[in-house]
């Protein structure tokens, strides 16, 4: 049986057989699909989100970001020789229905309610208005691009042993305005793209080609100096859902970031580059697996932290 992960973010067993690992130049520019105000009911509470507005890319621009992903983790130390041509669909939709493919189901299947279940306060299964950010998150427009044609191995944060997921077929889902990764899967099972919005297939060397004659520009500008910060907190061999994770810059008495793990023990960053200490908290307070890593300008740093 193959794994199932979710990264950025919830673990689900998905229909696809894969692992789900929780970002327009040629075409008229697209105005963003998403909602800021979901459905009445919703929670208002604290939102730490709040949805990107403005002109979105074009499915080549998002095609262009997923293979410059792609390449660089075909960079990696350790990482195998890529063999074969890549190719490419790119289809859009919205956060929540980019993540109902991905799992195999319909975009119809989309989680669109605004409530959750939940225990309330007498102890019995109750519905609870879920946060307004999260609503908001799955309004969000976005990108799915899926590519097929060689064998892929992302490096991921694995418990120590164990090896990252490998398979046939990559797709990443991307926020339509500022082109950050939401989501990732690698499987065996191509997803159905075409069940989305504006299916249009992609060869690596077109979008390579592209890229390098500047025709595939963003609407956005990217900060230079940023990069991403992908983790895992485990507790002996079990993912850390819940945990507090905090990032500060190596040397410095400044604040610095704090997040909390999904279910699945995950936690990313989109930050400046530096030196950065890492550390878990449990739910306890106290805390556990300090790790100092580095950030380079669009690189990706891996840290994954066990706490016995």
């Amino acid at each position: 049986m193959s794994k199932r992960v979710c990264v950025f973010f919830v673990l689900a067993a998905v229909a696809l057989a894969g692992v789900v690992l929780p970002t327009r130049g040629d075409a008229p520019a697209r105005a963003s699909q998403s909602t800021a105000a979901a459905a009445s009911g919703v929670g208002e509470g604290f939102s730490s989100y709040r949805a990107p507005t403005g002109p979105e890319l074009t499915p080549l621009a998002a095609a262009t970001i997923a293979l410059s992903r792609l390449r660089l983790e075909e960079r990696q130390p350790g990482a195998a020789a890529a063999s074969g041509e890549a190719t490419m669909t790119v289809a859009h939709g919205t956060l929540a229905e980019a993540k109902a493919v991905l799992e195999g189901k319909p975009p119809s299947a989309a989680e669109t309610g605004s409530t959750v279940s939940c225990i309330g306060a007498n102890g019995e299964l109750s519905s609870c208005p879920i946060p307004r950010e999260t609503a908001e998150r799955r309004q969000s427009g976005a990108y799915v691009v899926a590519m097929a044609g060689r064998r892929f191995a992302p490096s991921v944060p694995v418990p120590p042993g164990r090896h990252g997921p490998t398979g046939t077929v990559r797709a990443l889902v991307l926020n339509s305005v500022t082109g950050f990764i939401e989501e990732e899967y690698v499987g065996s099972a191509m997803p159905k793209v075409s069940a989305l919005q504006d299916a249009t297939a992609f060869s690596e060397g077109t979008v390579a080609a592209a890229a390098a004659s500047g025709r595939a520009s963003q609407s956005v500008m990217l900060n230079p100096r940023l990069g991403y910060l992908f983790g895992s907190v485990y507790r002996g061999r079990a993912a850390a859902a819940g945990w507090r994770v905090h990032v500060t810059p190596a040397g410095s008495t400044r604040g610095g970031m704090v997040r909390t793990t999904e279910q699945d023990g995950r936690f990313e960053l989109h930050i400046l580059a530096g030196r950065y200490v890492v550390s878990a908290q449990r739910p306890g307070g106290s805390s556990c697996g300090t790790r100092i890593t580095r950030v380079v300008p669009h690189g990706v740093a891996h840290v994954a932290i066990v706490c016995r």
